[in-house]
């Protein structure tokens, strides 16, 4: 969440200094949140709960509620076809205990074949310039 947070401020504050300078210099053009799909959230929690893990209190810090979570209104704007780097990115996400305690942790009670095809997709929510179309599949479109 402080990593939105500071995201969030430096992009605002790129905005505001580069349109104050005359040094030509870039401003950041489009902001991006992560999402996540409220269904998926929805069929995990019950499975979660039927293999013995407390939706309420995931994570490293148990600080995680996916109860609440599945309530938040976060449109998917863009959706970025990630199925030629799964391996990397599961390798990638186990290397750090934040992600998975260093293994698939609950994600496990979710078979396979379905893990396989919720990883293949990354998805975010357009933040700015808002208005964005729900089917983005290029995060740099449009980017001069």
């Amino acid at each position: 969440m402080r990593v939105c947070e500071a995201t969030t401020t430096a992009f605002y504050l790129a905005r505001t200094l580069s349109a104050s300078e005359k040094s030509g210099s870039q401003r950041p053009q489009k902001l991006y949140y992560s999402a996540f799909p409220k269904d998926v959230i929805k069929v995990a929690v019950p499975l979660m709960r039927l293999a013995g893990k407390d939706p309420t209190a995931i994570g490293r810090n148990q600080d995680i509620n996916l109860v609440d979570i599945s309530r938040w209104v976060t449109p998917v704007t863009t959706t970025i076809d990630v199925t030629d780097a799964l391996a990397d990115k599961q390798r990638a996400s186990e290397a750090h205990a934040s992600q998975y305690s260093g293994g698939p942790g609950w994600l496990s009670v979710i078979p396979t074949p379905i893990r396989r095809r919720l990883a293949g997709r990354e998805l975010f929510t357009r933040v700015f310039p808002g208005g964005a179309d729900h089917d983005e599949r290029d995060l740099f479109a449009g980017v001069v």
